[in-house]
C-alpha cells in the first residue's frame, strides 16, 4: 500500500465515524429515556438536565472527532507507510481488500463521481 491509498482509505474512515456517533446517541436516549420513566418523582427534570447536556455532547464527539480523524488520516500514512511500496491490487491478498471495498461502497463513490483508490495507486481527484 502506498501513501495516497492509506491516506484515502482514512478519509474512508471519517464519515464512517460521523454515522456511528448518531446511532450511539440514539441508543443512549432511548436507556436513558427508559431509567428516568422509572424514576416516580423528578424523573422527568432529570431527563431534562439529562438531555441538555447529552445532546451537545454528541454533536461536540462528532465534531471533534471527524476534525481528529481527517487530520489522522493526512498524517499518519505518510508517517507509517515507507516509499516503495506496491499498490493496492498488485497481490492477491489487496485486490481481495480492494475488491470488498468497492462490492462495499464502489456504488456510492461512483455516484458522487469520487474514486478515492485507484488500481494503479494514484489517489483520485474530485470530479
Amino acid at each position: 500500500m502506498q501513501s495516497p491509498e492509506a491516506r484515502s482509505i482514512g478519509r474512508l474512515g471519517v464519515p464512517a465515524f460521523a454515522g456511528t456517533v448518531p446511532h450511539i446517541e440514539k441508543a443512549h436516549l432511548l436507556l436513558s429515556t427508559l431509567s428516568f420513566k422509572a424514576v416516580p418523582v423528578g424523573g422527568k427534570t432529570l431527563r431534562g438536565v439529562h438531555d441538555v447536556i447529552a445532546r451537545p455532547s454528541y454533536r461536540a464527539v462528532r465534531g471533534l472527532g471527524c476534525a481528529a480523524c481527517t487530520e489522522i488520516a493526512e498524517i499518519l500514512p505518510s508517517a507509517l507507510v515507507r516509499s516503495g511500496h506496491p499498490p493496492v491490487g498488485s497481490s492477491g491478498r489487496s485486490s481481495h481488500a480492494q475488491a470488498a471495498l468497492n462490492a462495499a461502497i464502489g456504488d456510492r463513490l461512483r455516484e458522487r463521481a469520487h474514486d478515492p483508490i485507484k488500481s494503479n495507486g494514484a489517489e483520485a481527484q474530485d470530479a
